[in-house]
């Protein structure tokens, strides 16, 4: 994985990091097929005034069975990124870290990190540090297909989305809230993958989600997709 810092003057390739899991500090090792960094999120977890990279290992193997993925937090400072922490894979969730969103709150308390697996969805929330574990996750345990983060009520504070696309009627469920396991769904909406921005201009963020199996047929040119 290659990280580009900011600077003044825009981003530049000489001021560039190259890191893998064999580079000091980051968790576990470099294995054929980990897909490390194939899933990336950043926000100041820790909410010392630097962005925190998280990444994804989706295809990690552990002790606890092959795939079953591992999520780093890379800590930033200001000689950009250093060392990391993995979060707590949970044992029964398969390619912990398919995808990712993270916000970082008012303090790292309220701070949230939501990673996706091939059959769940689970959200910490803080505080993060670089000493602590954050608390246990919440989630819901069905398919998730993506997650997306956004500002769709208008408080100025970032929202977790997940989407759950194999799951209910039409191409899926899309939750609004997964911090809360009870959350409710909207059945609707098809809900393979999505993103959060405001589409038409009134201050708050839209809910943009789509199925691209949708309508499951296969034409010459390829699959046939309806995104709402």
């Amino acid at each position: 994985m290659i990280v580009l810092y900011g600077s003044a003057s825009g981003l530049s390739a000489k001021s560039r990091a190259f890191i893998t899991q064999n580079s000091p500090g980051v968790p576990g090792s470099s294995e054929r097929g980990d897909a490390f960094g194939a899933s990336t999120a950043s926000a100041d977890l820790d909410r010392d005034g630097y962005a925190d990279l998280i990444v994804g290992a989706p295809y990690e193997d552990l002790p606890e069975g092959v795939d079953k993925g591992l999520v780093s937090i890379l800590w930033g400072s200001s000689s950009g990124l250093t060392t990391g922490r993995a979060l707590p894979s949970p044992d029964w969730m398969d390619r912990f870290g398919r995808d990712l969103a993270a916000s970082g709150k008012e303090s790292s308390a309220t701070s949230l990190l939501s990673v996706g697996g091939w059959n769940y969805s689970a959200t910490y929330r803080g505080p993060f540090s670089r000493s602590a574990e954050p608390s246990p996750e919440m989630g819901m345990g069905m398919w998730m297909g993506s997650l997306a983060t956004g500002d769709y009520t208008g408080d100025g504070h970032a929202d977790h989305v997940a989407f759950s696309g194999r799951v209910g009627p039409s191409g899926g469920l899309i939750f609004p809230d997964p911090t809360e396991t009870s959350s409710d769904s909207l059945t609707e909406g098809d809900g393979l993958v999505g993103a959060i921005g405001d589409v038409n201009g009134d201050g708050y963020g839209d809910l943009v989600a789509g199925d691209p199996d949708e309508p499951g047929q296969r034409g010459v040119d390829g699959e046939l997709g309806a995104g709402c």
